[in-house]
């Protein structure tokens, strides 16, 4: 059985929330799902070239708070 993450259904889901958010957002999660790019490479990326241990950090919560929104997008735009 195919893992619910990668489902066509989920993913089209996914796909048409993470376009409603803002762009720094989207760009925070490309960067760090589709590029697999580390913390202190995303913070350099996104204006910061002194980035070091606490932007890092920064960006680590900022993913986790944009990954309970993306659930709770991706519950509402189901039902």
């Amino acid at each position: 059985m195919t893992p619910i993450y990668q489902q066509s259904a989920v993913k089209d889901r996914f796909a048409k929330v993470r376009e409603q958010l803002d762009p720094d957002d989207h760009a925070l999660l490309g960067l760090r799902l589709d590029r697999q790019m580390s913390w202190t490479e995303i913070a350099k990326v996104m204006g910061d070239e002194a980035a070091g241990a606490r932007e890092a950090a920064a960006l680590r919560k900022r993913f986790e708070r944009l990954k309970v929104k993306l659930r709770e997008l991706v519950k509402t735009h189901a039902e």
